[in-house]
């Protein structure tokens, strides 16, 4: 099961550009997303992976505090500290990212979809080919 989410917040730091040994181009970042109640505003904190041309685009315009809306898929992970405490850390591995408000003039102007990196399922509809003998008529 994917868990997909989508966050409008700033950039809590500079996008930082990463070639892994297999030629993976990625960067990392953290997000604020801002939460108001009657009782208060509330911050929370999303650290995020980007892949390929989204990610190269974003180390080169992005800087920590511009806008930007980021949709992905949640990832949820529980570990131990090294100060033996339990910490649960929530994080975002981005399909598609809008950069808004850059203070680089050199970014293309206006809000825009900067890049997708689009996930592949690891699974395929079954079509009419697969089970020619099926008819349009559910059993029960």
């Amino acid at each position: 099961m994917i868990c997909s989410v989508t966050v409008l917040g700033r950039l809590g730091m500079k996008p930082e550009l990463r070639r892994l040994n297999n030629d993976v181009i990625l960067t990392s970042f953290n997000i604020a997303v801002k939460e108001r109640k009657k009782s208060g505003e509330k911050t929370h904190w999303f650290s995020v992976t980007v892949f390929g041309k989204t990610a190269e685009f974003l180390a080169q315009y992005a800087s920590k505090g511009d806008q930007v809306i980021v949709e992905g898929r949640l990832n949820h992970e529980e570990f131990v500290n090294k100060d033996g405490h339990k910490v649960s850390k929530v994080s975002i591995t981005a399909i598609n990212v809008q950069l808004f408000n850059s203070r680089d003039n050199s970014a293309p102007e206006g809000p825009r979809v900067v890049a997708q990196h689009v996930f592949q399922p690891a699974f395929q509809q079954p079509d009419q080919t697969m089970f020619p003998n099926m008819d349009d008529e559910l059993p029960f």
